[in-house]
């Protein structure tokens, strides 16, 4: 009986960057290779996706994952680039994978079995990852250059939205406007032109399309349309022909100058069932975008946010290579690294000293915002693992219930929730005998949930702190016996020959606590005309939204009102000479805050968010040291798995020793270590 030979079978796989370059020809050399050589295709992938991004290509990573069931032989791809990495040692390691895997990596468009061990291989995969590597360094370099070039020209250089209130303009060579941009959709982009009377007239409407592969290999693609423009024409963004879009954008401005909050624009808008472009109501984060463009003033800025794996632009316009700890982060840039023309593109949309109003109001508004805790329960200890070797912060899996390394060569290191609270609570068992108690936190303060994201002081001012609030309660007090909050105050004066006379306060109160109750009674007492003055300007603002042929002197007194409304709203709403000293208080408040009693009833008692913050004010980080065990667990199929034996915690606490010494570290072993 003649034995019957096994067909070798295949995987393939297709990569391109972007939805607009083609795939019939890497298809169509693959199959070809297939048929010439006797290869079944048991499974087709593709991505569109760039080649460093391997753990964003979901096909990519499927295939993988699949090689375990289907157990081809081979993966064919048409070149080595577009099975896609990073760099020859991303490459090494998948084809590592695939060889525990039994399975080969050939490139059709040679027939080279890319998994070979030889020298030859070797060197040659290894300098096509780094052609291919530098291949993206060199496009990053000249993409980059040209956005630059472009931006400081006032040029439009290109946006998934453009921003409301604004349409695109095409420029010709003549310096004449050809056509103008209109989106009134995701789905819907119409181009207008000038006619002969110099109005605009519709020209052409341009939608999205569903685009199919019919190879049955790459996932479905959606093509924006949009006019197309000569190599010589140039793009501007101009205020749009909508002139309600131009009126709205205005009106927001002008709210948000005379007190309003970016919600409650929003919800004004929403309740005017006026909307937005790419969506059915808006919201405060929308709001605030536009406040801070400054598309306002006829300047058009790029390079505000930047995601750079391989270059980026730093002030003065100098390419510098992307720090490893920073590729691939999304990043706010200073505004010294934002490149706009010198002049402006066209004439400025609002008053300069508006606008300055308005990035004031945004940055006192930052700077009193807290940092926002972990969205869910199962990762509120999410954000503070790092990898000792690879310097990478743990991804949280909620499903799992895990925090992992997310990075090709150490995805093998995962920590369980249950490991890491137990490393928290060793800690927090640790460090309260060395916490210097200075009393109960008042948590519940909105006064002291202000001070919360600002840095840490270095040094104490226990002397000028207790002066500051013994100044304010005696300008507070009557002379005698008083009571705050239930806390009796005695308010007396000593007559000195030099100083005059000297206030001189007996309680056996905590003086943060007095200073905050006050505060607190005087909020309480005001509400009511505080919500008056509310109401009335509220009223003000409407009365002179809705009014037509309003003359100038009428605007001016309904402006003027409405500011000396705002003014005293800010005015009965503020704490009493706080800002004065709030600084130096911030420190103590810390220490308040960070009180091991209260962190550790936080963490037993309170809500995930609680926890979080509570873990947030005494952490900077977690180094994670692994160690590799044997285990005669099924699931690790080397016997070998790795565990985490031991953390260094990086405190930002006033953590301190018997002699007063601060603690900047704690390293913490698990038992068996």
């Amino acid at each position: 009986m003649v034995a019957t030979a096994t067909k070798t079978t295949a995987f393939i796989y297709i990569r391109v960057s972007t939805p607009s370059q083609e795939v019939d020809e890497q298809v169509r050399i693959i199959r070809q290779y297939a048929a010439d050589n006797n290869i079944e295709i048991v499974g087709q992938y593709g991505d569109y996706q760039k080649r460093h991004k391997s753990h964003q290509r979901h096909s990519f990573q499927s295939m993988l994952n699949d090689i375990e069931a289907h157990k081809p032989n081979l993966i064919l791809v048409q070149r080595l680039d577009r099975f896609g990495t990073a760099d020859s040692n991303e490459l090494g390691y998948f084809l590592t994978i695939l060889k525990r895997g039994g399975v080969r990596l050939i490139t059709a468009i040679d027939g080279k079995d890319r998994s070979k061990g030889d020298l030859e291989t070797v060197i040659v995969n290894t300098v096509g990852a780094s052609q291919s590597r530098q291949e993206q360094i060199d496009k990053a370099e000249r993409v980059l250059f040209g956005k630059r070039r472009r931006a400081v020209l006032g040029e439009y250089v290109g946006s998934k939205y453009l921003v409301y209130g604004f349409d695109v303009v095409c420029i010709g060579k003549d310096g004449k406007e050809k056509w103008r941009m209109v989106e009134d959709a995701w789905n819907l982009r119409i181009k207008y032109v000038l006619n002969d009377q110099g109005e605009y007239v519709e020209a052409e409407r341009y939608g999205n399309e569903i685009v199919k592969d019919a190879n049955g290999i790459m996932p479905e693609k959606e093509i924006r349309h949009r006019p197309s423009k000569d190599t010589s024409d140039r793009l501007f963004y101009s205020p749009s022909i909508r002139h309600e879009r131009v009126d709205t954008l205005l009106r927001i401005c002008e709210m948000f100058d005379a007190g309003w909050k970016s919600y409650g624009i929003a919800q004004q808008l929403n309740e005017e069932s006026i909307k937005p472009v790419y969506s059915d109501r808006w919201y405060s984060a929308f709001i605030d975008g536009l406040l801070e463009n400054t598309v306002l003033m006829g300047k058009p800025a790029w390079n505000r946010t930047s995601q750079s794996n391989f270059r980026h632009l730093e002030a003065g316009g100098r390419i510098v290579e992307t720090n490893e700890d920073a590729k691939g982060v999304y990043r706010q840039n200073d505004k010294e690294k934002w490149f706009q023309p010198n002049q402006e593109v066209f004439e400025p949309f609002i008053d300069p000293e508006l606008f300055g109003r308005l990035q004031t109001k945004l940055d006192e508004r930052r700077a009193s915002t807290p940092k926002r805790s972990p969205r869910s329960e199962k990762l509120w200890l999410g954000g503070l693992w790092w990898d000792e070797e690879s310097q990478q912060n743990l991804a949280g899996n909620s499903q799992g219930k895990h925090f992992k390394v997310k990075l090709p060569g150490h995805e093998h290191k995962h920590l369980t929730f249950k490991e890491a609270e137990w490393f928290i609570g060793e800690y927090l068992k640790r460090i309260g005998h060395r916490l210097d108690t200075f009393g109960e936190a008042v948590e519940s303060n909105k006064l002291l949930e202000r001070l919360a994201t600002d840095e840490w002081m270095k040094e104490l001012h226990f002397d000028y702190i207790v002066l500051e609030i013994e100044s304010f309660l005696e300008s507070r007090l009557m002379e005698g016996v008083n009571h705050v909050g239930g806390v009796e105050v005695i308010l007396d004066y000593d007559i000195d020959p030099v100083t005059g006379r000297n206030a001189v306060i007996t309680t056996d109160g905590n003086y943060l606590e007095l200073y905050c109750q006050m505060v607190r009674e005087d909020m309480e007492q005001n509400q009511a005309a505080i919500q008056a003055k509310l109401d009335e300007r509220k009223r003000l603002t409407l009365d002179l939204l809705a009014m037509k042929n309003k003359d100038q002197f009428i605007i001016d007194t309904y402006n003027e009102q409405i500011s000396q409304l705002s003014r005293e709203i800010e005015a009965a709403t503020a704490a009493p000479d706080f800002m004065a000293w709030w600084q130096q208080v911030q420190s103590e408040l810390d220490l308040l805050r960070q009180q091991q009693a209260t962190v550790k009833k936080a963490v037993e008692k309170g809500s995930y968010v609680q926890k979080a913050d509570a873990i947030r004010n005494l952490i900077d980080r977690i180094v994670c040291h692994w160690e590799s065990v044997p285990t005669t667990d099924g699931r690790y199929k080397n016997g070998v798995k790795t565990v985490c034996r031991a953390v260094t915690i990086e405190s930002k606490a006033s953590a301190k020793d018997a002699d007063g010494k601060q603690i900047e570290m704690m390293t913490i072993e698990t038992p068996s270590a």
